[in-house]
């Protein structure tokens, strides 16, 4: 069993996290959840100033447009992983759960029952900036695990002692950045990495006091509850609290797990008629809108938004025509991938994690047994 006496959440302000330091403040877990997870600097000073025994990473920069700011996706999703595991690693942390994405294996096609498979699956070209950064962040902890602590270090130096409190300066920083580079190397290579692929994570429209309300479920509200595309098809759906338990329990069982990376599903079902029904509570329309269409439209929409990015600032344009929401919008990435199978094999995770899964309480209603 872990040590989770104290416990580094990096994203607890998001609707997993904030669920996440609530369940572990329960626990009578303390808990250090606000940081600025680009900023090296302040992640090396607060773990050394509280050295955490677990840390659990579900900061994001969510935002699957492609015209989207790529670098401050790469700096949140990629850079910032890296930051906080040598960091971590440096303290002595035990324990790092990384919350990775089921979009960084989507290359455009589907895939039914796909167990994760990293390195080989992750999309580290994808012309989505989201995409290609959570991937690059998966990678560095993939290689941490597979080859980190294989790699031969070697520190060439005169003295034998480190001189940590010298009163020269010079002698004083060079101590303490050898002394981190071998404290990184022995940590990484013994601290236990796990990480969590999770589905579509949904959660209810308004909100529970557990969780943030779904703001995708809030986008689909202003359209008509229509199928579109294939009523078969399907997606792996998680809600918030499995998303939770697999983590709490991935932490306590870190030793047995790690270098694993485990997908967390609640269900398997048909995108648009779980949200209108199970999320929204709502009729399904008789009417079946072919996903061609919504494709195409999708795909003037992407060109429109990087054509806008050429247009002089002083043209009459209304803001909306200018830029758009990076999680409510209409774009391809996103809806292509309510328009295939896209479902994966929590196979591993059962064995690993037991019966982790906790949909009960967020998706109830006769649909969800049908989807099942």
């Amino acid at each position: 069993m872990a040590d989770l006496r104290t416990v580094l959440v990096l994203g607890g302000g998001g609707w997993v996290g904030s669920a996440l330091v609530l369940e572990l403040l329960q626990r009578r877990v303390l808990v250090e959840a606000q940081l600025d997870v680009t900023d090296a600097s302040a992640v090396c000073g607060l773990v050394e100033r509280f050295p955490p025994t677990a840390v659990f990473n579900l900061a994001a920069a969510i935002d699957v447009r492609p015209e989207a700011p790529a670098v401050r996706l790469e700096e949140v999703n990629a850079q910032a992983p890296r930051n906080l595991a040598k960091a971590a690693a440096g303290a002595g942390a035990v324990t790092f759960i990384h919350v990775s994405t089921l979009d960084v294996s989507y290359a455009g096609r589907g895939h039914r029952n796909q167990a994760p498979q990293p390195p080989e699956d992750l999309q580290l070209t994808s012309p989505i900036a989201y995409v290609r950064s959570k991937a690059r962040g998966e990678r560095f902890l993939a290689d941490v695990v597979r080859g980190l602590s294989s790699m031969n270090t070697v520190v060439l130096r005169i003295s034998r002692d480190l001189q940590l409190t010298s009163p020269i300066a010079y002698v004083r920083s060079k101590a303490r950045g050898e002394r981190f580079l071998a404290d990184v190397v022995r940590g990484l290579s013994s601290m236990n990495t796990v990480v969590l692929r999770p589905g579509h994570i949904y959660a209810p429209l308004e909100g529970t006091a557990r969780c943030a309300g779904d703001a995708l479920a809030g986008f689909l509200r202003r359209f008509p509850p229509m199928q579109i595309g294939c009523p078969s098809v399907q997606m792996s759906m998680v809600s918030v609290e499995t998303v939770v338990e697999a983590a709490l329990r991935a932490a306590q069982r870190a030793s047995q797990c790690r270098g694993r990376c485990l997908a967390l599903k609640d269900l398997d079902a048909n995108f648009f008629r779980f949200y209108h029904d199970c999320i929204l509570g709502r009729r399904m329309w008789p009417l079946r809108v072919p996903g061609v269409l919504v494709l195409l439209g999708a795909g003037l929409c992407d060109g429109w938004y990087w054509l806008v990015r050429w247009l002089p600032c002083w043209l009459p344009l209304p803001a909306c025509l200018r830029t758009r929401h990076a999680i409510q919008n209409f774009c391809v990435q996103g809806t292509g991938q309510a328009l295939v199978d896209l479902t994966i094999d929590d196979a591993e995770t059962l064995r690993c994690l037991g019966d982790y899964r906790r949909s009960a309480g967020l998706a109830r209603g006769p649909v969800e047994k049908r989807l099942v």
